[in-house]
This record gives structure tokens, sequence and C-alpha cells, in this order.
């Protein structure tokens, strides 16, 4: 049960982090409400959303086991705290906190709230870039200094022109986690801006959101859900229900989303092969990477089931499905 707390701190963490990092110190301020709610419709709205018809919860119900005895590590397991001794929950710990610096998910240890995840995801890497000068912090950037790089994403006295550029070139390196955050947040934060200049603007808001989409969802090349749950999180707090994807997208919104995500998985790819840098296909992902998905997927259908519903319909061939499996349901009816 400790470790299962600590997971689910670490997610909780990184959500409200991220998402607060991004949201008051680079986005757009959120829309006014044009009139009252209503009430009743608000109520009907909360049923719904609770008690989902088939919901991915009910099948849960009946797909959550309790082990007596524990899975082997290199068997198929999908519950760390309930399906692994000890000694396999350390290891899974250890490849996690190995596959984050891979993944460039390196996080600036923020107060006491984000201590504790940022000291077990390897924020030692980048600290000494905090209070590191922009003048030094620049150098080490055009010297190609990946921690560096990552660590001038998440500092504020950074501009949004010197981090769309480090985004640009941390997506060659390495596709990294926090490129495609400040991708996502600068299309869903240009979505918001239009809307609230001129509601009007709609296939520009549409165009803005299915470009957060295409970073999105190469994210799941490398099992990275957290440009996803990003992107659905500010357009909920952000955007008025019109502008979710299951309500703006259309069936031909959605090829023409998976046929950018193949554009620009080849233009990086040729990229780095150019610079001698690995492609991304050839990257061993580790087995925890993958059930950490499936559980931070879990996660993530408690909160936006009805739009990762729509969503699973973008083409997984290569990449981690947004479609609910055994394992994700198992977590879900874990945590709700």
């Amino acid at each position: 049960m400790k470790l299962k707390g600590f997971i689910l701190l670490f997610i909780g963490l990184l959500s409200v982090g991220i998402f607060t990092f991004y949201s008051y110190h680079e986005s757009v301020p959120l829309p006014k409400a044009e009139s009252e709610p209503d009430l009743g419709r608000l109520e009907s709205s909360k049923k719904d959303n609770l008690e989902p018809e088939n919901s991915v919860n009910d099948k849960a119900k009946t797909a959550h086991v309790t082990h007596e005895e524990k899975i082997p590590y290199d068997g198929e397991w999908c519950m760390i705290s309930a399906d692994l001794t000890e000694k396999d929950q350390q290891f899974a710990m250890n490849e996690l906190s190995e596959w984050n610096v891979i993944r460039g998910n390196l996080i600036l240890s923020g107060g006491e709230a984000m201590r504790a995840y940022s000291e077990a995801n390897g924020a030692h890497y980048v600290e000494p870039y905090r209070e590191m000068s922009l003048d030094n912090l620049r150098h080490a950037v055009k010297n190609d200094g990946r921690f560096a790089m990552i660590s001038a994403l998440q500092r504020f006295d950074v501009s949004l022109v010197e981090k769309d550029a480090i985004a640009d070139r941390l997506l060659i390196i390495d596709s990294n986690k926090f490129a495609l955050l400040h991708k996502v947040n600068r299309e869903i934060g240009r979505a918001v801006s239009l809307y609230e200049k001129n509601e009007s603007n709609k296939i520009l808001i549409k165009d803005s959101i299915k470009n957060a989409l295409v970073y999105s969802q190469y994210g799941l090349e490398s099992y990275d859900i957290s440009p996803m749950r990003m992107l659905l999180t500010m357009i909920k707090e952000e955007l008025p229900r019109d502008y979710l994807p299951s309500t703006i997208l259309s069936s031909k919104d959605i090829v023409d989303i998976n046929r950018r995500v193949d554009v620009l998985s080849e233009q990086l790819d040729e990229e780095r092969t150019k610079e001698g840098f690995q492609v991304l296909s050839n990257i061993d992902i580790p087995k925890i990477a993958k059930h950490w998905f499936n559980m931070e997927l879990g996660v993530l259908y408690i909160e936006h089931e009805q739009e990762l519903k729509y969503l699973s319909a973008l083409d997984s061939d290569g990449r981690a499905s947004l479609k609910p499996n055994q394992c994700t349901e198992q977590y879900v009816g874990s945590y709700r």
C-alpha cells in the first residue's frame, strides 16, 4: 500500500506541478463564462461523467484480481504493488528512474510539494542549472547540453522564443518529454488566445488543437502520456466544452492527425540519422515504461474517459495505444 500511495503521489504531483508551471507562467488567462451555468444540466452532466454507460470502471470490477502469489518481473503482471515481490518492486522503480533520465523526465525541485517527486526522478541532473546565470545557461544550451536544455525549458527567466528553439532541438536529440510538453502548451495557449480574441476563429483554434494532438500522439512512441494529459487538462480548464476533441474533431481530422504524426516521425528520424543520433524506433522500451504507461492511462481514464475513448481511434501503429487494456482497467478499478 505504501508503494501504491507513492505512485499516486508521483502522478498527482507531476500533473499539478507541470500543469501549474505552464498554465500560470506561459499560458493565457482563463476565458470568462458568457452566461450563468444551467445547474440542472451541470448535475446531469456530472452524473453522466460519474456513471457512464459501459464505463471502464464497470469492466474493472470484474477485471481486478487480488493476487496471493507474486508474478515474476518478466511475467505478465499489471500492478506493481499487488503483483510483484518487494525485490522486484525495487527493481521496477530503479528501472523507471533510469528510463526517466533517458526520456528527460527530470523536474527541477520546486518547494516542498515537488521535492519528493523531483529527488526520486533524478533532479540532481538538472539542479546545477537552476541558479546558473543566463549567459552560462545559454552557452551550455548552444553546445547541446541536454540537461541544460531541459532545465531551460523549466526556468521562468528564459524567453518563450528561446524555449521554442530549445524544444525544436531537443526533439531531434532525443524526443524529449519537456520538448513535447512545451509544444503542446504553446499550441493550446494559442488556441485559448484566439478564442478570447474572437470566438469565430474556430477553424484556427481547431488547427492548434490538432497540432497539439500531433505532438501528444508522437509522445506515445516512447510511451509518454504526459503531453496528452497536458492537452486534455488545458482544454478542459481553459476552453468551453465545444472545443473538446470529441466535439470539435471529425473523422477526417483524425485521419489528418495520423498522417501528420507519421510525417513528423519521419522528419525527426531523418534529422537524427544525419546528426548521428539514435532513431527513436531503435530505442529499447523497458518493461516498466509500458506498465507505468498503463497505470497513467488508467488514471487519465478516470479524469477524461469520454475524450480518450474518442481519441483511441488515432492510429497506434508503432505507438502505445490509448485504448484501455486489462491492466488499465485494473488500475481504474483500484483507484476509483
